[in-house]
């Protein structure tokens, strides 16, 4: 089961997932997601997805992620990871969903804390 938790901070809503992302879970959280990403106000320019609490993944759930990725990029909201769990990374790199320079279509972090 999979829990999704925001804040908004100005321009940039903080989304953070916890649980597992499987087949199982890409329904309800997709529901939840939707929720989440429709609610903030015009003004979001960015949204952090912070996934250090997944803990098991399937491709379904990476393929969630990266469609979620581009529903915000269609939007004009730039998509960013931070903290992406060791399992997200793993599924994602081997359906080539991530690479140096994003994981499931969300942009990575720099170690100084900007996008790369």
């Amino acid at each position: 089961m999979s829990q999704l938790h925001t804040q908004q901070d100005g321009h940039c809503l903080n989304v953070r997932i916890e649980g597992s992302l499987t087949i199982a879970d890409v329904t309800p959280l997709r529901v939840a997601m939707l929720a989440a990403l429709n609610a903030p106000p015009q003004t979001v320019q960015e949204v952090r997805l912070d996934l250090q609490g997944v803990g098991e993944v399937d491709s379904a759930g990476v393929q969630l992620l990266a469609s979620a990725a581009q529903w915000l990029r269609d939007l004009h909201v730039r998509p960013v990871l931070e903290g992406p769990a060791p399992g997200v990374e793993q599924v994602a790199r081997a359906i080539g969903a991530s690479d140096a320079g994003q994981c499931c279509g969300f942009q990575r972090v720099s170690e100084q804390g900007d996008p790369s």
